[in-house]
């Protein structure tokens, strides 16, 4: 699952926010998406958050949560 395929299992449209946080990525990471597919998807998860709360409320990129799983690997955390 990518963060792409997060945002379309989530039912956002009533909800009242003061902003967002977006942590994702591993996943991606992890299923060999590549940079530019990554990039996408955050441009894409970003334009829906903006639409569900508006272009007024903040939103924050933060880092990728790392694995500590052995399949995955190192040079996430490098």
């Amino acid at each position: 699952m990518t963060s792409a395929d997060r945002w379309n299992r989530t039912d956002l449209a009533a909800g009242k926010f003061d902003g967002a946080f977006i942590a994702a990525g591993s996943n991606d990471y992890a299923n060999n998406r590549s940079l530019a597919q990554y990039q996408a998807d955050v441009a894409t998860i970003i334009s829906k958050i903006r639409d569900t709360i508006g272009s007024d409320k903040p939103i924050y990129l933060v880092d990728i949560i790392p694995r500590t799983d052995a399949s995955i690997r190192e040079s996430l955390r490098t």
